[in-house]
């Protein structure tokens, strides 16, 4: 994915900074926004920040939350918020309208925010965040952890492998404009080569 940069028709703006956090102790959903346990920087990894364990080591679900202004200068334009990574799943709200879920925190995602956005009031961005080790996750996780001599032993967290699985909102966010009549989503390059010559081709 394209990352978007400021042009004569494209504005964009970071919405890095401090956010509100809090883990999810319950199943409602706090899609409307929560009393902050903590706050945390943006972009991030909430559990290198803290020396609490109970933060360190949460790898269930957290929330972040934010407010946002939208300039009214930018009425008429389609609005997109981009994430450039969430580690490990990311479920997103904006004024507590579901706008879709990411998988794998080594990807960029977005969603076209045009008729959520208020001009009017502040915006409030939700951002569910879970770094559940699993089987079907990666890294894989929620192995026994047995007391044997050896590279595993005793590991931190009880993982067979030799990293930490930091989890948030790892880079950037951003919302940033087009053009309602006209948009790039993505592009794709074909290339061939022919002895001496090369092409390449651009693919919609």
């Amino acid at each position: 994915m394209l990352y978007p940069i400021p042009t004569r028709r494209r504005a964009q703006f970071e919405l890095g900074g401090i956010w509100d956090l809090a883990r999810e102790t319950s199943e409602a959903s706090y899609k409307d926004g929560f009393d902050a346990e903590k706050q945390v920087a943006v972009p991030g990894s909430y559990n290198d920040l803290y020396v609490e364990e109970e933060l360190r080591m949460w790898m269930k679900g957290i929330w972040y939350s934010r407010r946002f202004v939208m300039p009214e200068s930018l009425q008429g334009e389609r609005i997109v918020i981009r994430f450039g990574s969430v580690n490990y799943r990311a479920d997103v709200y904006l004024n507590g309208q579901y706008l879709g879920d990411h998988e794998t925190g080594y990807t960029p995602f977005e969603f076209d925010i045009t008729d959520v956005v208020d001009f009017e009031k502040d915006n409030l961005l939700c951002v569910r965040v879970e770094n559940t080790l699993s089987a079907e996750t990666i890294p894989m996780g929620n192995l026994q952890n047995t007391p044997e001599p050896g590279q595993f032993a005793g590991q931190y967290p009880d993982t067979p492998f030799d990293f930490f699985p930091s989890a948030g909102i790892h880079r950037p966010v951003v919302v940033y404009t087009t053009s309602k009549e006209a948009w790039m989503d993505s592009v794709r390059l074909k290339t061939s080569v022919d002895d001496a010559d090369a092409t390449v081709s651009i693919i919609g």
